[in-house]
């Protein structure tokens, strides 16, 4: 719509894309679509890898398609859209739609192997025999995501659409299994041909059949030292759970900066316009950025604060936005009489309170000036930490030249009370003798 709207406006003014939140989206949306399929291909070369038979793969391979399908039907009922959250689920629930299928695949075939049944019998008799396992299974796999489903507050209201799309999976697998896999092992296995599959490739079989006798076999013989190393993979991944960084979003670089300033409270607009001059200007020499967009003043309709919306080139034009933000940060140091805060735009952002920093503390209480007090000092401790903080800051605005007047509401009424005469060409006021000098004083000034 932008060049109709363009060819409505005087030749003088121009419209340019400033923001265009879509592309990051379209391509967060393109990676989990591309992870999903490459999943799918995955799961499936594993299948063929273990069974060396395009028969028996086809069958729990069908499942995994069927098993979306029913998904997406859920979804469309439930309101759900095609989002990361949703593909995230279906890309993890690719890896479960299988299993089912592949143990009703694998106690069909024993039956037609070691019991000598036609494959009609045996999928009748696996179907009978492994179908409560298999509804045992999918059961247990629902029960996790469980917790996840009554999860309250903000994280429960962001993966509960993940939750409901994996157990919905979960459970058309299960369907997909009883019903559809016994029919197609009635239909597409045969002992003869899968007999001479196996023979066929007998050497690379027996060769792998003999590596895992090996291993299981020294395993029992070692109960103790398969133990140990039981004991140490759980004390690792304790030490690595509580060394590795925690957050509540991971960060993603999307391109995007959003920079608040804040001058000394008591500046005039004309010099807020000017130094946040200067600070765009940093931005636009930086071989990183693309364009800059900014407003001077419009920060919580305070004239000491501005705004800048910086746009970076794409990833393949620049270092990552940690090296960025850096470089951006030493350059702005260089601005006297302006303080510059600069957060990457996230796609998911949480909380209403607009800040200037990715994370909020919030210092309420009854007293005013003790709160004021102690957010100060809070202030001042973590911008003394510089290994654990950077662009610190303080919304609190009451540091400005300031006078306070005070009415004397007595003397006003005994004033109000007094006769006034007026003459054509002036005006007289009397007042009474015991007046005090002033009916307004100022009380204080900072």
């Amino acid at each position: 719509m932008l060049p109709s709207f363009q060819d409505q406006m005087p030749a003088a003014a121009s419209i340019q894309l400033l923001n265009d939140r879509s592309t990051s989206i379209r391509e967060a949306v393109d990676d989990v679509q591309f992870t999903l399929l490459l999943t799918i291909a995955l799961v499936v070369m594993v299948i063929f890898l273990f069974l060396r038979r395009a028969t028996a793969t086809i069958i729990p391979a069908v499942a995994v398609p069927i098993s979306l399908v029913a998904t997406l039907g859920a979804m469309f009922l439930f309101g759900f859209s095609i989002d990361n959250i949703s593909l995230m689920g279906l890309t993890l629930a690719v890896g479960l739609v299988v299993d089912d299928a592949i143990v009703m695949l694998e106690d069909i075939f024993r039956h037609m192997e070691e019991d000598g049944l036609s494959a009609l019998d045996a999928a009748l008799k696996g179907a009978r025999e492994i179908g409560f396992t298999i509804i045992s299974i999918s059961i247990s796999l629902v029960a996790v995501f469980i917790p996840v489903l009554l999860m309250g507050g903000v994280i429960g209201r962001i993966f509960n659409e993940f939750a409901v799309v994996v157990t919905v999976a979960i459970l058309a697998s299960m369907f997909v299994s009883l019903t559809l896999t016994p029919m197609l092992c009635s239909r597409l296995l045969s002992v003869k041909a899968e007999r001479e599959a196996a023979h066929s490739e007998g050497q690379r079989h027996n060769a792998f059949i003999w590596g895992y006798d090996w291993l299981l076999t020294f395993c029992l013989r070692h109960s103790f030292l398969v133990f140990l190393v039981f004991v140490g993979t759980a004390a690792l991944s304790v030490w690595l759970i509580q060394t590795s960084p925690k957050g509540f979003f991971p960060q993603e670089d999307i391109g995007q900066i959003s920079v608040t300033t804040t001058a000394r409270q008591d500046i005039s607009f004309d010099a807020m316009v000017k130094l946040q001059g200067q600070v765009a200007d940093v931005f636009t020499r930086s071989p990183y950025v693309a364009h800059v967009a900014w407003s001077a003043g419009s920060g919580n309709n305070a004239l000491n604060q501005g705004q800048l919306f910086v746009q970076l080139k794409d990833k393949s034009q620049r270092p990552d936005i940690d090296k960025v933000l850096s470089d951006l940060r030493r350059q702005l140091a260089n601005v006297a009489g302006i303080e510059t805060f600069m957060q990457p735009v996230q796609n998911l952002r949480l909380g209403a309170r607009a800040s200037a920093s990715a994370y909020q503390l919030v210092v309420q209480g009854l007293d005013t000036a003790a709160a004021d007090n102690w957010a100060q000092k809070l202030t001042d401790a973590m911008a003394a930490d510089h290994a654990a903080f950077t662009d610190v800051n303080n919304d609190l605005q009451n540091n400005a030249l300031q006078a306070s007047l005070v009415v004397d509401r007595d003397k006003g009424r005994r004033s109000a009370s007094t006769p006034i005469h007026c003459a054509p060409a002036s005006m007289a006021v009397s007042a009474p003798s015991r007046s005090r000098p002033s009916s307004v004083r100022p009380t204080a000034t900072r």
